[in-house]
């Protein structure tokens, strides 16, 4: 997730492809050094004069109190000074590597490759922000953000619960049980918890993290604002929901060929 609106697909397409030159770049930094950050760490005050590349987890962009974007995996933070108005934090636990922006700068100039991976990466960084920019013009959407993390084997929704969210898998991956009947898995990018959320009923099915786990929680109220600005979040809900149709009736079908 990038930011609370949804953006053109070329925009997204250019922010992944800035991750992947992030990656081809800082990879080859010699003596690269990773940092875990407690919860509530603002990179501008803990890290200035300095280039931060993000190795987990899920940063928050502010300025003036006002939600920019989110910054993830392979994103890349540039650190000029520190700002009072501007903070980048995390509301956990997540991992880093800081490098000095002298030391950086004498590893970019010292391979003119290095060099051209870096202008297209600002390249593909700017038209991202600048597009980030437009679409909060005359903005008033201010959604109250619920992010959770989840390590391995932590339930995120238990089975006979009352339903208060509907979650979007934002990192990692979580199974999907019934008693001990495997049901299914939940991915990256997924929403789940959906027909409890919508009709009411107890929770059917436990939802177990496989891996660490960044999910977004939707509560009811927020439901309606969220859709409104992110349309692909509606129509990706109503996508699972005619999955789940789907799958329901074959399993139907089966039963019926059965008997």
């Amino acid at each position: 997730m990038l930011s609370l609106t949804d953006l053109p697909q070329e925009i997204l397409d250019s922010y992944e492809r800035s991750k992947v030159r992030a990656h081809e770049l800082l990879s080859e930094f010699p003596g690269l050094i990773e940092v875990r950050l407690a919860p509530n760490t603002d990179l501008f005050s803990a890290y200035p004069d300095s280039v931060i590349w993000i190795r987990s987890g899920v940063f928050k962009s502010f300025y003036a109190r006002k939600l920019l974007r989110f910054y993830g995996k392979e994103d890349i933070v540039v650190v000029t000074m520190a700002q009072s108005a501007h903070c980048v934090l995390s509301e956990f636990s997540t991992q880093i590597a800081a490098i000095p922006s002298d030391a950086f700068t004498r590893f970019i100039c010292a391979d003119p490759s290095r060099m051209t991976t870096w202008l297209l990466y600002y390249a593909e960084v700017n038209l991202v922000m600048q597009s980030l920019c437009a679409s909060y013009i005359n903005e008033d959407f201010k959604p109250s953000i619920n992010i959770r993390e989840f390590e391995p084997g932590a339930v995120i929704i238990r089975e006979g619960e009352q339903p208060s969210d509907l979650f979007e898998m934002l990192e990692g991956s979580a199974l999907v049980t019934a008693g001990t009947t495997e049901l299914g898995e939940v991915r990256q990018g997924e929403i789940f918890g959906e027909i409890s959320f919508l009709t009411g009923q107890l929770r059917s099915a436990t939802v177990t993290a496989k891996k660490r786990c960044l999910v977004q929680a939707i509560n009811g109220s927020e439901f309606e604002k969220i859709a409104r600005y992110r349309p692909a979040l509606a129509y990706r809900l109503s996508q699972t929901l005619a999955k789940r149709l789907t799958e329901v009736n074959e399993r139907l079908r089966k039963a019926c060929s059965i008997t």
